[in-house]
């Protein structure tokens, strides 16, 4: 029996030539070389424009640094003495009675017992553990989210 060449496919079993509008695939029915480098060429690009969208904000002036800004906001006077005492040797206080960054800053007792936490191991303060309870009930009452 006789079957014809256009139902068979390729000569050696492997599929007929698609032609020209259909998508070239191989005989283990997967996209050819030219699909896959298209597609790889396309990822290139994404990767140059994304890295040349990073090399040109690198160049950008970033405007004024922190250090040098003054506040605007007035801030809250830190009045309680044991909290002066021992957080006023790195936080310099002005004529107001802010202590700085802890005057402007708002947080939950358990925010201000984690900040202080990182006072004792980054910075070496010097706080035991009642004076640090007493500090954090202070800040949470009057430095609180909603003083």
């Amino acid at each position: 029996m006789s079957v014809p060449e256009s139902d068979l496919g390729a000569a050696g079993g492997g599929l007929a030539d698609p032609g020209p509008s259909s998508p070239q695939v191989d005989r283990r029915g997967r996209w050819n070389a030219g699909l896959r480098w298209a597609g790889a060429a396309g990822l290139l690009l994404a990767g140059v424009f994304s890295a040349s969208v990073v090399v040109a904000e690198v160049g950008k002036p970033q405007g004024p640094d922190p250090v040098d800004w003054t506040e605007t906001d007035p801030g809250l006077p830190v009045t309680d003495d044991l909290t002066v005492a021992k957080c006023g040797g790195c936080h310099a206080r002005d004529e107001k009675g802010n202590l700085s960054r802890i005057s402007w800053v708002r947080s939950t007792p358990e925010g201000w017992a984690q900040t202080i936490k990182r006072m004792v191991k980054l910075n070496g303060a010097v706080v035991e553990p009642e004076e640090a309870r007493r500090i954090v009930q202070y800040l949470g009452t009057h430095h609180g989210l909603a003083p």
